[in-house]
């Protein structure tokens, strides 16, 4: 899979033209000593240092027109807020022991509104394994161009805000449900399905959906000439620069994201709940069980599977986008 040529002529580029200001379609000047000098406006030149020289048209072009990040309390908040709301929405129908259709369109309806209200504002992820998988797609702000504490700081505070999230979640179901005895909507092994077989519903479950969200995310925004460069959080168009860090409009990128995950969870649990309980996620069995006590040796199922496919994943990430590409990771 190779990766958008940004080695640009910049010389032969016309995009720096400007009418208004009389600029020649040419940046540059050249001055007596030889050196070029780029065209600021009619009255006014900046000299070109040899280190600039060197850069392309598209780093430049990056370096003036950067998307704005927001504070990391920012993305603490709004991954709480998705994490809530899925976790919440998700919950019910199960603690309430509706129909598996049901179970089924509560999953795929709560990730379907996450990823296409949230995922352009870099949350809404609402799953520790997805966080993991986003570093390594390079799609989680304020882990590039960085140190490793910094990077790790920052997966960290994103598991954080999924985990009071999810913990709220509980709480507000058990107010709902006002019992222990539905296990909150903890996913469990069907009647007369062994621990092995769950184990590989689970692990199949959890590598369709991280294989689909890579898939998704290679094609609708890292191979995109024209979308967010996620590798230096900078825009390569006007349009995206003028955006906001606070809440970004839905995009139909997103939505299609969106809808693919979306189906793809509604199927996925709708038929798991005769198998594993469908969770593909450690947390959706995790905490709803520690809470109501029915934390047991199954438990390892809805771990160790979706971790599996966590590698799987990170692993293909790695050969297709570095060392595929011929990039180095940074």
């Amino acid at each position: 899979m190779s990766w958008p040529n940004q080695n640009i002529d910049y010389e032969n580029n016309n995009d720096f033209d400007d009418d208004n200001n009389g600029i020649s379609s040419s940046p540059f000047n050249y001055g007596g000593d030889g050196r070029r000098e780029l065209q600021r406006g009619p009255q006014q030149e900046q000299l070109i240092t040899e280190d600039h020289e060197r850069l392309t048209l598209g780093q430049r072009d990056h370096h003036n027109n950067k998307k704005r990040l927001a504070p990391l309390w920012v993305y603490f908040f709004l991954e709480l807020m998705a994490s809530l709301y899925f976790y919440t929405i998700v919950g019910i129908p199960s603690a309430f022991g509706v129909s598996p259709l049901l179970i089924g369109l509560s999953h795929g309806f709560a990730r379907l509104v996450v990823m296409s209200a949230f995922s352009d504002n870099f949350a809404g992820y609402v799953d520790p394994f997805i966080v993991f998988i986003s570093f390594m797609l390079g799609i989680l702000p304020h882990t590039k161009n960085t140190t490793w504490f910094k990077k790790i700081r920052t997966i960290l505070i994103y598991i954080l805000a999924q985990t009071i999230g999810v913990i709220l979640a509980n709480l507000i179901i058990w107010a709902v449900v006002q019992t222990f005895t539905s296990g909150l909507g903890a996913p469990s092994l069907a009647v007369g399905v062994n621990f092995t077989a769950g184990f590989v519903y689970e692990l199949f479950g959890s590598f369709v959906l991280y294989s689909l969200y890579t898939f998704v995310i290679f094609m609708f925004i890292l191979l995109q000439p024209k979308s967010i460069d996620y590798t230096t959080y900078e825009t390569t168009s006007s349009e995206q620069s003028n955006r906001s860090f606070w809440f970004n409009k839905i995009t139909f990128e997103n939505l299609v994201i969106a809808l693919i995950i979306g189906l793809a969870f509604t199927v996925l649990n709708g038929t798991g709940v005769f198998i594993s309980g469908g969770a593909f996620n450690w947390y959706r069995h995790f905490w709803p069980s520690l809470f109501s006590g029915n934390l047991d040796i199954t438990g390892l199922i809805y771990f160790f599977a979706p971790f599996t496919s966590l590698i799987i994943t990170c692993v293909f990430i790695y050969i297709t986008k570095y060392r595929g590409s011929g990039r180095k990771k940074k």
